[in-house]
């Protein structure tokens, strides 16, 4: 083979490799794609229905796990029970979950439980106004969460490679570069997760906009009609000011 005719032959192989690689590509997107797809129209065929969010945790949370048995997995994670620094960071959810997590309590907890866990939230917010980052009201003394099972879904996203990061994250607040690179296969089936939610939400004519996880809880666990006013349309900012 002459020395043309290698370089040839190179060029040709990248090319199709680049185009097999555009090709891959696809299919890897249209597979996070396709759990959006299914679970949007699963929340809009199922609206109101008291297993629509079990049903998508359990589904996202078996796509998660192939994902971590599969060859396409190769990022480490150092989460493990008891690590709980990402419990002490800003959580959001669609409005759906906070209803779905309170009507959870309201069904298994003892009305004084949740009158205890009222006061836990508003102190909470009152540390976060503060400037302080103070532990989920749900996490236990053993670093634990209790509502581990129906915890929100950017809870079930957050992950880290390495706990240095994130304990820097929590006991350097005050540092905007301080961030946890995020391992992109959980993050985004869970991100497909958030934008069904969201997008059923908007077909539905309800806001789309999501909430603070804890101070949303409160004021849901006050004012269970919130739901319903929420479900008819109501703005995120007027029920929970």
């Amino acid at each position: 083979m002459t020395e043309t005719s290698a370089c040839n032959r190179f060029s040709s192989d990248l090319i199709n490799l680049e185009n097999r690689t555009a090709e891959l590509e696809a299919l890897y997107d249209g597979l996070f794609k396709s759990i959006g797809y299914h679970l949007y129209d699963y929340v809009l065929d199922n609206d109101g229905a008291d297993s629509t969010l079990p049903y998508l945790y359990a589904y996202t949370d078996h796509a998660v796990q192939d994902l971590r048995k599969s060859r396409l997995n190769t990022q480490p994670l150092a989460c493990k029970k008891s690590c709980a620094y990402c419990c002490h960071l800003t959580v959001k959810c669609p409005a759906q979950i906070v209803f779905h997590i309170a009507t959870h309590l309201r069904q298994s907890w003892e009305k004084t439980e949740i009158d205890d866990l009222i006061q836990r939230l508003d102190l909470y917010a009152t540390a976060r106004e503060q400037g302080t980052l103070p532990p989920c009201p749900f996490l236990n003394a053993e670093a634990a969460c209790t509502i581990y099972d129906i915890r929100p879904i950017s809870c079930r996203a957050f992950t880290s490679a390495d706990v240095r990061l994130c304990q820097g994250l929590v006991s350097d607040r005050g540092n905007a570069n301080a961030t946890v690179p995020q391992h992109s296969l959980i993050y985004r089936v869970y991100e497909m997760a958030t934008t069904a939610l969201q997008g059923a939400a908007l077909k539905q004519g309800r806001d789309k906009e999501q909430v603070l996880f804890q101070s949303a809880l409160a004021a849901v666990l006050r004012h269970p009609e919130l739901e319903t006013e929420w479900k008819a349309g109501k703005p995120i900012d007027a029920l929970f000011q």
